[in-house]
């Protein structure tokens, strides 16, 4: 009953995993399409990313990884589109959860900023840069930061491509997850970097 119960289970999760899969496809071709719309709404940044978050708590106990939370204010209301900054935010920390070792952290932040220039030093890959007509007052910082083994220098530039998979990485995947967050944050006129430590 045990192994009914187990491979019931994987069957499960590998249903929803491909579902995941076709649903992001189908965005990509729709963001590609030119057929995807925002449709914001306001809401607070943040007790909405640490739900989101918290969602992430039953996948990570059984590896011991620790999820934290941090933000520099208590409160960003902002107009966002749901559905898509819970895509963003998904695929994130699901690339977080899936790259890092056991006993390790995995932290989302929040950052209310004045220039996106100064909060991207030197050693960050810059995937996506707003457009130069952005005139912002004021952004948020959306950062997940992990303690995986990290990415080569060289792979960097690759990350965000549509089906890059970094080379001889055994957590695998599908190279479509990454690639949607870059399409989704150009769709918002935002900006999106790539840092890793040795």
């Amino acid at each position: 009953l045990a192994k009914l119960r187990q491979a019931g289970a994987l069957i499960e999760r590998n249903g929803t995993n491909l579902l995941q899969l076709v649903n992001q496809l189908l965005d990509m071709a729709r963001v590609e399409a030119h057929a995807l719309t925002l449709q914001p709404v306001q809401a607070d940044l943040v007790p909405f990313a640490k739900y989101l978050l918290g969602g992430f708590e039953s996948l990570v106990a059984s590896r011991d990884i620790q999820l934290l939370f941090e933000s520099n204010v208590a409160a960003i209301p902002m107009a966002i589109d749901k559905d898509q900054v819970q895509t963003i935010l998904y695929n994130l920390l699901s690339n977080a959860i899936k790259f890092s070792e056991d006993n390790g952290t995995i932290a989302l932040s929040l950052k209310l900023e004045s220039d996106w220039q100064t909060a991207l030093n030197a050693k960050h890959y810059r995937a996506v840069t707003p457009p130069p007509n952005a005139h912002w007052n004021s952004w948020v910082a959306i950062a997940v930061r992990d303690t995986g083994s990290g990415i080569p220098a060289d792979q960097l530039p690759s990350v965000f491509d549509r089906f890059y998979q970094v080379p001889a990485n055994e957590a695998g995947g599908s190279g479509i997850g990454l690639a949607l967050v870059k399409e989704l944050v150009l769709l918002m006129e935002g900006a999106l970097a790539v840092r890793s430590r040795p």
